[in-house]
């Protein structure tokens, strides 16, 4: 929480109504933070954010060295070269500053890949004949 508390305290959810295969965004001001929850070697993706981030570094590195990174205005794609190995198997979480205020495409498209576990992803659950089947807990349901 120390090195990546800021990602988390007085954000809001991701501008975009989906997350990614990496993980997820949350945001503040003009800025977004990528919690990359499994590690893509090949870099990072995203889509549906409006406009070329003006730097993007580890939360964690006090030194914030940018991270080389593309805009691509077609489906407004940004990505992000990546070291082989993660800061943090856990969460590495990623610092995308914008200068404008942060705008969501209307017309981006994506789904929802959030896990339950680190080997299975939601979509995965969905997909099972036996989910949404489970009764939940009174705690749960307030009934």
């Amino acid at each position: 929480m120390q090195a990546n508390g800021e990602s988390i305290y007085g954000t809001t959810c991701s501008p975009v109504d989906f997350d990614f295969w990496w993980g997820a965004m949350t945001q503040k001001d003009k800025m977004l933070y990528l919690h990359i929850l499994e590690w893509p070697h090949e870099g990072v993706e995203f889509n549906g954010v409006i406009g070329k981030p003006s730097k993007a570094y580890f939360l964690a590195d006090p030194q914030q060295k940018s991270l080389p990174l593309s805009y691509e205005a077609d489906g407004h794609v940004t990505k992000m070269e990546v070291p082989t190995k993660s800061l943090d198997p856990r969460n590495t979480v990623i610092a995308v500053v914008y200068e404008n205020d942060i705008e969501a495409d209307p017309d981006a498209q994506g789904k929802y890949h959030w896990y339950i576990n680190r080997r299975t992803r939601h979509t995965d659950i969905r997909q099972n004949r036996s989910a949404g089947q489970q009764m939940l807990p009174k705690a749960v349901t307030d009934e």
